[in-house]
Parts: structure tokens; sequence; C-alpha cells
């Protein structure tokens, strides 16, 4: 069966490869994905045992920041080896978050041979997966190597949870490969249970997404070029056309709120360009955040860097976070809600339905139907400063009370990494 998976998986990147060419995707360490390491990288490998950590994208990487933290310091005759797949992700962890004694790779393509020559390599003692994608190659030859894999962050979407249905035959045979299930939700829990994995199998830890923005740093208006009277509407992670609703938006605030500046963190920062041109369609300049010692004046932040997104969040007054309106799934408010920041939604969350649940419960989030209704709320929170505090009081408990998710998930782990060492 898997000789056909592996045909199917060379047959899509053939089709797939000219777009990745356009794209300049091609050159992200293409020939690493199918297992080929430069002498250095082997000769690293080989240093210690390796606890093994795959981690998609950027959300996914400062997610893990403080498990693979506390895995350093319990064990330090390990080390972590962390493989992502976008290139951002890569790049974050790369030159942003990790000392010099965690390993950065691609993961591998879920070939046969690029995930036999992977496993070759580092040799895992453990394999660890953040949320939970199902890698056919990658579980049956950990599996059969009697490496155990455990799923960190685990759930599962709507749309994923349609798809592995569809493939139910195949996801209950790569699911049993499965060693521990630490799953965001009890609906998270019961989709894994849905699919034949025994109850033993799977536990509920939370959400490790409220433990990650703890080790955020704070940035001051000073350091953004702005003075302190000046209120600050953020957008972060917005995708292609929540620019032109929060601009508009941003434009009829500033009739009534002359003081408010705009910063804007599109979710692809490839798009800059793109974004540039869109502000300045609506009538403003434009600062990168790279180059945010040459603000002046009322000029909109375009956020043109990686990683500094949830350190923006603490000096804002109001917060939109995108993919909520266009696209759709939603991207993550937690940071912005840890802090106590009056965060707004569109109607688009079905990604974060757990979270959002306790947010909405507690009216820490403001999610809204429409950009009408989005400006409308808006405007109610910059006019009402104790709205403003009652919203943020609601944020902070929230926080405190949903935290810990990460040391759940590291006495697992640690359970089963003593077992193997």
């Amino acid at each position: 069966m898997f000789i056909i998976y592996d045909i199917i998986f060379i047959l899509f990147s053939l089709l797939y490869l000219p777009k990745m060419i356009l794209k300049g995707k091609w050159r992200w360490a293409f020939l690493s994905r199918f297992g080929f390491f430069s002498k250095d990288t082997k000769i690293k490998l080989r240093k210690k045992e390796n606890i093994w950590i795959h981690a998609v994208s950027v959300g996914e990487v400062l997610v893990i920041v403080p498990l693979i933290r506390q895995l350093q310091d319990h064990f330090p005759q390990c080390q972590v080896v962390c493989t992502t797949v976008t290139k951002t992700g890569y790049d974050l962890a790369k030159s942003q978050l990790f000392s010099s004694n965690v390993i950065v790779l691609y993961a591998p393509f879920d070939l046969s041979f690029s995930v036999g020559r992977y496993i070759k390599a580092i040799h895992p003692k453990i394999y660890l997966s953040s949320e939970t994608e199902i890698w056919p190659n990658t579980y049956t030859m950990l599996y059969k190597k009697n490496i155990p894999i455990i799923q960190i962050n685990g759930r599962i979407s709507d749309k994923a949870y349609e798809g592995y249905k569809k493939i139910g035959f195949l996801t209950r045979k790569i699911l049993k490969c499965v060693t521990m299930f630490c799953m965001q939700s009890e609906e998270d829990k019961q989709r894994i249970l849905s699919f034949g994995v025994d109850s033993f199998k799977i536990c509920r830890v939370g959400n490790l997404k409220f433990d990650m923005v703890i080790e955020s740093q704070t940035v001051s208006l000073a350091q953004l070029g702005l003075e302190a009277h000046n209120k600050i509407l953020l957008a972060g992670s917005t995708h292609r056309q929540e620019e032109e609703i929060i601009l508009n938006i941003y434009k009829r605030l500033l009739t009534q709120e002359n003081n408010l500046r705009l910063i804007l963190a599109p979710r692809h920062i490839e798009r800059v360009t793109e974004v540039k041109n869109i502000i300045k369609k609506y009538g403003f300049e434009t600062v990168l955040y790279s180059q945010i010692k040459n603000n002046k004046g009322n000029k909109v932040i375009l956020v043109d860097t990686i990683g500094d997104l949830r350190n923006l969040y603490s000096v804002a007054t109001i917060v939109f976070i995108g993919k909520s309106f266009v696209v759709g799934g939603g991207q993550n408010m937690i940071e912005p809600v840890y802090f106590g920041k009056p965060t707004f939604v569109g109607p688009r969350t079905e990604n974060f339905k757990d979270v959002m649940k306790i947010f909405l419960k507690e009216r820490a989030v403001i999610q809204v139907k429409s950009p009408e209704d989005l400006f409308l709320e808006m405007k109610n929170v910059l006019e009402d400063f104790s709205y403003q505090q009652e919203i943020s009081r609601a944020a902070k408990k929230i926080i405190a009370s949903s935290s810990g998710a990460t040391q759940k998930t590291f006495d697992i782990v640690a359970q089963y990494l003593k077992d193997v060492l």
C-alpha cells in the first residue's frame, strides 16, 4: 500500500514542482528533504541522543519553545532536532528562537526513501509532532523502529476531520502507530476516539498556546516612534482583503480618534509590497517595522519581520486578528488576550472553537459578523475606557486559569523518554 502512496506522492510533487519554482520555494533546502545532509550536520546529529520534534510553521514553532526548554533542562544528555516545513518556520527556528544545541532541519518529504534516511541520520529516541498531522510513511517507519510517537498540542479541525474520515481505513492504520495523543480539547479527544484509537492512549492536556506567550517581551510606544498619547489599532495575521477592511475602518475611526495609529502585520510577509501598495491606495504613508527608527508622523507601521508580532501586542490599545473574515479558520487570538487587550475577530474562527468558547463565555474576545459591526464595536471600546478595563480583567483571568498544558505535556513526554534512555 505504501508503495502506491509513494508513487502518488511523487506524481503530486512533480505536478506541484512548476508552482514551487515560480514562487521560488524550490530552493528551500530541497535536497535535504530527501535525506541528503551535509557532513557537518551528520556529525552534529551523532553528538548526543536525539529528541525529534516536528513543527510545521511559525505558529507551531513558537508554541513548542517552552516545552523544548524544559526538555533541555531535564535531559541534558539529549539534544533537540526540530523539523519544520515552511521557510518562515525554518528561519524563525534557526535564527531567533533556539540556542546552538538545537538542530533545525526541514522535514523530510513523506517518501519511504526520504524518511528512512532521516530516521537513520537522526536515530531519535522519541518523536513529537505538534498539532495533528498524519504522515503515513513517517509514522509507520518510526513505529516499526519502536520509536515512541507522541502527538503534542493535538487538534483536528473540521476540515481535517472530514478529510480523514474519507480515508478512514488509512487514517486508522496510521493513528495506531502513535504511542500517545496529547489533545487540546474534549472534542479533539472524541475525534481521535472515533478512529478506533484506544482511550488509554489519549489524554486532554489543554492548549500549549496559553503558555507560549509568557515569554513575550513588551515594546514601548517610544520604540515605535510614537508618543504617549497615541492609541494603537493592531491588525495581526491579516490575509488578502482584510487589510482593506481594516484600513477603511481606521480611516473612519481617525475622524473621531485623531491620535489613533495603525500597525498592520500580514500573515505572510512575502505580501509586504502588496500590502504597502494597499496602504498607499488609502492615502497613508508606510514605515516598515524593520526601519522603525525612521517613523515620524501618521504613518502606518507595516510589520515585515518574523516573530515580533506577539511582542507588539503589548503596546496595542485594540487588536484585530485576521483570517477570521477572509479564508476562515482564524489565527491565534490568545497572545493579545494574554496582554489584556480588547481583541476582535470576524465570524470565521472554526480552528479555535474550544478557545473561542471560553473567551466568548467570559467576554474576553469580541466576535463580530461584519466589517460594519467591527467598526462600531471598535468605536465603542475606544470611547469607553471602563469597557476596555472590563475586557482586560476578563482576559487576564482566562489566561491565568487556562495555562498549564506545557507542564502536563512535559510530564507525559518525560515518562516515555525515561523509558528509552
